[in-house]
């Protein structure tokens, strides 16, 4: 019915197109009445599947009791057993009879079946009322998560966007996509984007579809900010372009390469069936633990574990994907088929980890006592890698086919972070502009090159022979040279120009919290360097800025940290012209005043504002904050 509805009506309208302009289907968030679905051929499927009639286990299955006001269900081993049972076949047929049907139907028209479940924002929530995410990802050609709110943000660890990322891997699928920013708030900018981009990223999603667009500017604003026209959305008109950029050319670039060795991990989707979710600690633990030791993994499940095999002691998948070691999770349920399975690989030849404490006997694989011990067992890419321990910073390296190793990094903590890059003789390790792909040598001291990145910065960095990398000296800031400019001119957007001295103010602190729009601060400096390139630092911007010396444009700076290179400065007098945009955030609850109005005019029922305006109030910063510094660099 649902594709009669809507696949059907568009394909006697448009087949024509189908393949072409219409690439294919997108749904969102199918789900199932309850967690405790049921139909009246249940019972005949299950005793197919399962070989026992499920009604003589309902009722021990469905009761709940309460003692000293904690509500349990059964805890009798046959009862969990039945339940899990239960929870397996349904959410078996859920999507092989709603996920199944439309990769049919899509396949068979010739357009992409693609989308994304609910509850898709954790691995604690593997099973609910969409099903399991890995089953329903088995009819999709691209599997997909969304990040429509702030589930991804500097300062917190989260990795849910590796379960499409691992579902395209161990399937063997082009692309992984993400549905982000629908619902972030006014408030978002292109710094954050970057951010939740890159995380995504280094989690192997590398299709991304930027919905920030309302169906009608006029009716819409307050539900799906923001506009993306150019028109209405300074943002995008006069910085859209930087972000997509930048964004293509590092899918593309990831694309031609191939990975350079990752472990993985089994999800035991037992644990989930039995409403035991303490597991997803034990797994979100490893998984941080991997991360911050700049080592990569994909999520497997029973049914990628069942069709893995060993090869030159690599572990390897059904799709071709190969990994250096297995990795069982703390209290991990496990079948005796899959412990039968995992002792087979173990004596093929491959590397298995299990982290205590297991209910199943370990004495056939490697045992590690925690997590930490665990990671120390995983094989090191090899390549001149990383040899930081515990560092904040995300890694996704792959090897491009003329040799040269690149590597995005990003540091997902609120503090600086410091990574050390080994650099053998005959070796070189480059920063690369992920737009340009401009390539800056660094210096390395005994053997080691060390990277520092701001709270959520990023870096793409490039590895390689050193003769074959035409890469330009990375230029030095010479702080002992640098001017501070704390004497500024501030054009108002009344047309007035005030005096800014010392501190720099946020737009709220001069009157115009509720403004949202362009700024323009002036300085004039005096430039005695012999050398013509100097590095600029903005210091803090909220949250765009483009930069003009002596009234030509010489940069737009929109990513942490806010720095530039600036060249061909001349002896003598300058001025400096920052042009700062803010965001829409400020113009909706920049002021208790303002956002009063507007809820009392009613434009805010039944959007989305209970949720977006809190993430807004924490954008409300707005200008050039400081504090800005010119260095004179050297190469």
């Amino acid at each position: 019915s649902y594709i009669s509805f809507i696949h059907e009506v568009y394909r006697k309208r448009f087949s024509a197109h189908f393949g072409k302009t219409i690439k294919g289907f997108f749904y969102d968030e199918p789900n199932v009445p309850s967690i405790t679905p049921w139909t009246w051929d249940f019972p005949a499927e299950f005793k197919k599947r399962k070989g026992y009639d499920i009604r003589d286990w309902l009722v021990r299955m469905m009761v709940t009791y309460t003692v000293y006001n904690i509500t349990a269900t059964s805890t009798e081993e046959s009862v969990q057993k039945a339940r899990s049972d239960y929870n397996d076949v349904w959410t078996t047929l859920y999507a092989e009879n709603f996920h199944g049907v439309l990769l049919e139907w899509c396949t068979k028209h010739g357009v992409l079946c693609a989308g994304h479940q609910g509850s898709d924002e954790t691995l604690s929530g593997m099973l609910s009322g969409c099903g399991t995410f890995f089953k329903n990802m088995l009819f999709n050609h691209i599997p997909g998560v969304d990040v429509i709110w702030d589930q991804v943000k500097v300062g917190e660890f989260t990795d849910f966007p590796r379960m499409a990322g691992s579902s395209r891997s161990l399937q063997g699928k082009p692309l992984a996509l993400s549905e982000s920013f629908a619902a972030m708030g006014h408030g978002i900018h292109l710094d954050t984007m970057r951010f939740v981009i890159d995380h995504q990223m280094v989690r192997g999603v590398n299709k991304f579809m930027h919905k920030i667009a309302n169906y009608d500017v006029e009716k819409s604003f307050y539900f799906h900010p923001p506009d993306v026209s150019p028109v209405k959305n300074p943002f995008v008109r006069l910085y859209g372009s930087i972000l997509n950029r930048r964004t293509e050319r590092l899918c593309s670039l990831f694309a031609e390469g191939g990975p350079v060795g990752k472990a993985c991990i089994f999800v035991p989707l037992e644990n989930y069936y039995r409403g035991d979710k303490g597991v997803t600690e034990g797994l979100d633990a490893l998984a941080r633990q991997l991360t911050y030791n700049q080592l990569e993994y994909d999520y497997i499940w029973y049914h990628d574990l069942a069709d893995l095999r060993v090869e030159d002691g690599q572990i390897v998948s059904a799709s071709g994907a190969c990994y250096t070691e297995l990795i069982i999770a703390p209290s991990s349920r496990l079948k005796p088929e899959q412990v039968e399975k995992i002792c087979q690989l173990k004596r093929a030849g491959a590397g298995v980890i299990a982290c205590a404490p297991q209910e199943w006997d370990t004495s056939s694989v490697r045992l590690a006592k925690d997590v930490r011990a665990a990671c120390k067992c995983v094989s090191k890419p090899p390549v001149p890698g990383f040899l930081s321990k515990d560092v904040p910073v995300s890694t996704l390296t792959r090897r491009l086919p003329g040799g040269d190793y690149i590597t995005l990094l990003l540091n997902e903590s609120l503090e600086e972070a410091c990574i050390k890059i080994a650099c053998p003789d005959g070796w070189a390790v480059c920063d690369e502009d992920p737009i340009s792909g401009r390539l800056y040598r660094l210096l390395a001291k005994d053997g080691v090159v060390c990277l520092s990145l701001s709270a959520g910065e990023s870096r793409l960095v490039r590895q390689g022979d050193a003769g074959g990398l035409n890469a330009l000296p990375a230029p030095v800031a010479d702080k002992a040279e640098s001017i501070s400019l704390n004497s500024w001119t501030l054009k108002l957007p009344d047309g007035h120009a005030v005096p800014v001295e010392g501190a720099m103010p946020s737009w709220a602190e001069i009157g115009f919290g509720d403004y949202t729009g362009t700024m323009e601060y002036t300085a004039a400096f005096k430039w005695e360097s012999c050398s013509p390139h100097a590095i600029l630092d903005l210091g803090r911007v909220c949250y765009a800025a483009t930069v003009l010396i002596d009234g030509k444009h010489a940069c737009d700076v929109v990513f942490t940290p806010f720095k530039a290179e600036l060249h061909n400065l001349s002896r003598g007098e300058h001025t400096i012209t920052v042009r700062v945009l803010n965001t829409f955030a400020n113009s909706v609850c920049g002021t208790e005043e303002r956002y009063r109005e507007l809820k009392e005019s009613g434009v805010l029922n039944g959007t989305y504002a209970p949720i977006y305006v809190p993430i807004d109030r924490k954008v409300l910063d707005s200008g050039l904050l400081g504090p800005v510094t010119i260095m004179p660099a050297r190469t």
